[in-house]
């Protein structure tokens, strides 16, 4: 096996991760998507170590893989942003919840009527 089909190899796996990637991100299952993750950074590392010779026979299959890598990364970055918008908004409402709670919390068992003595005078 030459060298520029055992990277074209990697490309392909490479490229079978991101696909596996978005596909947990557009199911929303993020935490099998960080797990995955792994992977995905480490054949980019292994494949970073190796070049790319441009009058290969392989170089373009391998600029087209790129290609489709780098849209499954951008729509998976997407997904995130959408989802980091929603966590975001969840624990905004869950502080302005406790915040809430805390205030009327510490009114409990207190008749709140105008002009009325407080109870510790």
């Amino acid at each position: 096996m030459s060298a520029s089909t055992s990277s074209l190899q990697k490309w392909f796996l490479l490229l079978s991760v991101s696909q596996r990637m978005l596909k947990l991100a557009t199911e929303n299952r993020w935490d099998e998507l960080v797990e995955g993750e792994i992977e995905y950074v480490q054949l980019v590392e292994t494949l970073s170590q190796e070049p790319i010779a441009t009058d290969d026979s392989c170089a373009p299959q391998i600029r087209e893989l790129i290609k489709l890598i780098i849209d499954n990364e951008n729509e998976v970055k997407r997904l995130l942003d959408i989802r980091m918008a929603e966590l975001r908004t969840l624990i905004k409402n869950g502080v302005q919840q406790n915040s809430l709670s805390s205030a009327y919390g510490n009114l409990s068992g207190m008749v709140l009527v105008p002009d009325a003595p407080s109870a510790t005078q």
